[in-house]
């Protein structure tokens, strides 16, 4: 249902993104959207270029579908109003700190080298058992995925999760003034965007600007078991609680892998619960540490947090077994040795080919080695530790990008170490040709 409450005037909207308006400034918006199909009656439709299709083209479109005006780049035939801006895609986060303003809302913002978008789901799932909860979608963490989460709040929201990203200083700092966050979570802070950014210290200085941004009656909630993170507690006006495995006001004790699973006792301060998380991964315990220090904040009851745990699946992509795939930074497949077990799990040789030549974003899955050895064959490898699974069943899916992508995976040799002939070397053995897969598991 629309917010038929929530008004912004087309006035307001030129002030926030310093435009011009083209027709009644009185007009008055309901709602945002950024694709035609998506319009409602009564709202905003901001025409944004793209690769393939421009907005522009399809703000007749919009206006037949009950646009209440449009937010341009340049002049457009339609029969509704238009504020006139130099870039639409700029005036976003702008636009949609406007919108934010005029919900009443408690924001969490999420931000880390690695795990943030598995954590905001597991702080969505957990708040939802006692809240209405917006929370953004995969990956929407940056100057456009922010506002477009921003732009589906509506007035039965309670609380707000946003997953927020950077590849700068300053960056989340810009996020910040349009999401307004009082709660703070803080994952982790690793090598992603190193080349960027030039040291790891500076990336803390960056992941730092959200613990910044809080204001005194807020929470920082922080993961212990890094130094890096633990040291941002001393960088904030807002109270400040730890979680990890280690130490911390929220933290699991006893965890013990098992097949497709983890378990371990959650300890806050609201007692102590036995939880487990059916997801194969060590390293998901601190996420979900996270998540359980959110919701203690916020009041959720400690066996709801337990439910909650009990039966979460992460987003698609994340922790899938059947998945060989390149992490999001170099500090991700530190945690892959400890997060398989179980019959038929261990080593692995990946090798990929691709018919595209590379364009495949999933084939690099480990060092380079030698270059392209023969037509056809991206020799990118590694030693990849699969499971659980059982003899001869699939491990692998193959490229979704690809018709003619094709992997192959031969278990370890006994005397073999986990790092074979060594990344970044060539192989001490070719893989065999193009048309001979004997001896070589189907995925």
């Amino acid at each position: 249902m629309r917010d038929a409450e929530r008004v912004l005037l087309l006035a307001e909207v030129a002030s926030a993104t310093g435009g011009a308006v083209r027709g009644d400034p009185r007009v008055g918006i309901r709602g945002i959207a950024v694709h035609s199909a998506a319009v409602g009656p009564g709202d905003l439709f901001v025409a944004l270029r793209g690769r393939r299709a421009d907005g522009h083209d399809f703000v007749p479109e919009a206006a037949a579908r009950g646009a209440a005006a449009a937010l341009v780049g340049r002049p457009v035939e339609a029969r509704i109003p238009q504020v006139l801006v130099p870039d639409t895609a700029r005036a976003l986060l702008p636009l949609a700190a406007l919108y934010r303003s005029r919900f009443r809302v408690q924001a969490i913002g999420v931000t880390g080298s690695v795990g943030k978008t598995t954590t905001v789901q597991l702080i969505g799932a957990v708040l939802s058992s006692a809240y209405p909860v917006h929370v953004s979608a995969p990956e929407w963490n940056a100057e456009l995925g922010v506002p477009l989460t921003l732009f589906g709040l509506r007035a039965a929201h309670r609380f707000l999760v946003v997953e927020l990203a950077m590849r700068g200083l300053g960056q989340i700092r810009a996020l910040c003034e349009a999401v307004r966050p009082e709660i703070g979570v803080v994952t982790n802070v690793g090598s992603a965007h190193l080349e960027r950014l030039g040291s790891v210290e500076n990336i803390a200085r960056a992941k730092a600007e959200l613990v910044e941004a809080l204001p005194e009656h807020g929470w920082a909630v922080l993961h212990a078991d890094d130094p890096r993170v633990r040291a941002m507690g001393s960088r904030t006006r807002a109270r400040v609680v730890f979680y990890g495995t280690e130490r911390g006001e929220v933290r699991a004790e006893e965890v013990r892998v098992e097949a497709g699973a983890v378990r371990f006792v959650l300890c806050t301060p609201q007692g102590r619960l036995p939880a487990r998380l059916p997801i194969p991964g060590r390293h998901l315990v601190s996420n979900a540490l996270a998540a359980a220090a959110v919701g203690w904040v916020c009041g959720v009851p400690l066996e709801a947090v337990g439910e909650v745990l009990s039966t979460f699946q992460p987003p698609r992509f994340r922790l899938e077994v059947r998945e060989v795939a390149r992490a999001p930074s170099p500090s991700g497949p530190r945690s892959r040795p400890h997060g398989c077990s179980g019959p038929g799990a261990g080593w692995w040789r990946c090798w990929g080919r691709c018919g595209s030549w590379g364009r495949c974003g999933r084939l690099r899955t480990g060092r380079r080695g030698g270059g392209a050895s023969r037509r056809g064959w991206i020799s990118w490898w590694r030693w990849a530790r699969v499971g659980p699974s059982s003899p001869g069943a699939p491990v692998r899916r193959g490229c979704r990008r690809s018709a003619s992508c094709r992997w192959r995976m031969r278990r370890r040799p006994r005397g073999v170490s986990e790092n074979g002939s060594g990344p970044g070397t060539r192989c001490s053995s070719r893989p065999p040709g193009p048309w001979d897969w004997s001896g070589w598991r189907r995925s």
